[in-house]
């Protein structure tokens, strides 16, 4: 009986492990699929498509990264972005030098 329970258990901690893997999984392939929209989205932007490759999704969470000439330019790329389906917050870390 002892030995049976101990094969249930590992059985059901197994089946545990994996389908929060399999979530894991999900929400990674979501996120790159949204990375992508929003990638090709930023390129058909004349003063956002400079950032379309410095962009990460984590949960819908969508970070902004790196430098741009102008703010006008860091103000396009997050309301290209916002306006998204699946993007759930942006993160706008672009910086514009100060000429």
């Amino acid at each position: 009986m002892r030995v049976a329970k101990t094969a249930l258990i590992a059985a059901l901690t197994g089946l545990l492990v994996s389908g929060a893997a399999l979530a894991q999984d999900g929400k990674d392939s979501r996120d790159a699929t949204l990375a992508a929209e929003i990638k090709q989205h930023l390129s058909h932007s004349v003063l956002a498509r400079d950032i379309a490759n410095r962009v990460q999704v984590i949960d819908g969470v969508t970070y902004l990264h790196g430098r741009v000439d102008t703010p006008y330019e860091v103000f396009e790329a997050e309301a290209i972005v916002g306006a998204l389906p699946g993007v759930t917050k942006v993160v706008n870390n672009l910086e514009y030098a100060v000429q």
